[in-house]
């Protein structure tokens, strides 16, 4: 296999983990919060299968919430992959900023084309995976649909943000190839 897809494979790991780990804190989160009753039940020929069971007058509110803390762990996550290609990202770094890194021992924090992309890139496709996840919800019934609403703005917002970025690189290595 290539190394870009061997990457990409890597860099899945964390916002998959994430999402599932998102979802299950957030739904006995919602349940600590509001008080509501919930019961695990382990199901009986799987390894590591349970089912959660909730009233279900219980389950939209249960279920929207859960959805939305899922959705922003993929969006913090997505977030810190934004800033680093818009502020660390060592082809348009601005001078003062690769100063204060270095005067701080934290160069680091710089990264290259090949990583953030590709890492943005998944982050991206499991933003948008949430999101997709969030309108079968809705359309099941079991998630509110503002949730939706709110999330794709988001979810939006932070995509146009991303291909502006990856635009103004390649723009970038148009420039440098011309150049030389």
């Amino acid at each position: 296999m290539s190394n870009s897809l061997f990457k990409l494979i890597d860099y899945s790991l964390i916002p998959a983990a994430l999402m599932v780990v998102g979802k299950l804190v957030g739904i006995f989160l919602i349940a600590g919060l509001f008080s509501i009753h919930i019961e695990v039940r382990t199901l009986a020929n799987a390894l590591f299968a349970f089912e959660t069971l909730v009233a279900p007058d219980d389950l939209p509110l249960i279920s929207s919430y859960s959805d939305l803390f899922a959705f922003a762990l993929m969006a913090f996550g997505f977030a810190f992959i934004l800033i680093s290609a818009l502020y660390f990202h060592e082809s348009h770094m601005q001078i003062s900023t690769l100063n204060k890194l270095a005067k701080f021992d934290m160069l680091s924090l710089i990264k290259g084309s090949f990583e953030l992309y590709h890492s943005g890139f998944v982050w991206l496709i499991f933003l948008w995976l949430a999101n997709l996840l969030i309108l079968i919800n809705v359309s099941l019934q079991r998630t509110y649909l503002w949730t939706f609403i709110v999330t794709s703005v988001f979810a939006m917002a932070l995509t146009i943000i991303f291909l502006k970025d990856l635009l103004q690189e390649v723009q970038l290595a148009r420039k440098k190839s011309l150049l030389h």
